[in-house]
């Protein structure tokens, strides 16, 4: 689930259950207590362990203190709720670890974990992206096998601003589109149209789909586009 600026806790909350599958309308006059026990109710009942928040410091900004650190305080008693304690998982930008490393007891129920940037001269890094997209592939049983080489690497960091989450996203989003059509494997064609859907372009102008790409398209242009729509989306 990604996050925006907007979001109280009381709508996370709603929208959490919305995501675990809640089967009736969350009642507008539900008050937070109530909704939040029932995420952990719904959660156990379905035997969900762990969340996921992205783009989580968009819920932090613009906030006063206090309700930053009221935001701070009802997470962590969702990590440490008797009747089904949850794992939680927050990513985002550098910022989100000072906003959730703020409180002491919160600190110490968090390991956090930094990712760098895609480095596309790197060996080691395309043989990870390799590793990542063969192993997606291979859950949804598409063959990833013609795409297997560095040039195509090269041209997904790229398309992703060299950012591994954004690199998953993606792949995703390709593999939703080949193993929905019953395709027996996964083509540029297919990352050409996840990516130009996400950047609002025309379909058929991507990193993957002309030469040179990288005079013709604006790295910052398109990261700008990547953060547009995870702001604007719950």
């Amino acid at each position: 689930m990604t996050l925006n600026g907007l979001v109280t806790w009381k709508m996370l909350g709603s929208s959490t259950l919305i995501e675990l599958g809640f089967p009736i309308k969350v009642p507008q006059n539900a008050n937070q207590d109530v909704i939040w026990n029932l995420v952990a109710k719904h959660a156990q009942e379905h035997g969900v362990v762990c969340i996921h928040y992205d783009e989580c410091q968009h819920i932090f900004k613009d906030k006063s203190a206090e309700a930053q650190n009221i935001l701070i305080d009802s997470f962590k008693s969702l990590l440490k709720k008797p009747s089904w304690p949850l794992m939680l998982i927050f990513s985002g930008v550098d910022e989100l670890r000072e906003f959730i490393m703020r409180e002491e007891q919160l600190r110490y129920l968090v390991k956090t974990v930094t990712y760098h940037e895609i480095d596309p001269s790197s060996e080691e890094d395309l043989l990870e992206l390799n590793r990542l997209c063969f192993a997606y592939a291979d859950r949804v049983e598409v063959d990833f096998t013609d795409l297997s080489n560095s040039d195509f690497f090269r041209r997904l960091a790229f398309a992703c601003s060299n950012r591994w989450g954004l690199v998953i996203n993606l792949i995703f989003d390709a593999l939703v589109e080949a193993a929905g059509a019953k395709e027996a494997s996964i083509t540029s064609a297919h990352f050409c149209r996840a990516f130009t859907e996400t950047q609002e372009l025309s379909p058929r102008m991507s990193p993957f789909s002309i030469n040179e790409y990288d005079k013709y398209f604006d790295g910052e242009a398109i990261l700008s586009a990547w953060l547009r729509k995870g702001k604007d989306a719950l």
